[in-house]
């Protein structure tokens, strides 16, 4: 978790990538 804070521009795309996973794998799960 410390690598998030040293890091911003990563942060920034594994939010990214969890908003992508998040709208992949909703609908999986909820149909």
């Amino acid at each position: 978790m410390e690598s998030f804070k040293i890091n911003p521009h990563f942060n920034g795309e594994t939010r990214k990538l969890e908003r992508l996973v998040k709208l992949i794998f909703l609908p999986i799960i909820l149909f």
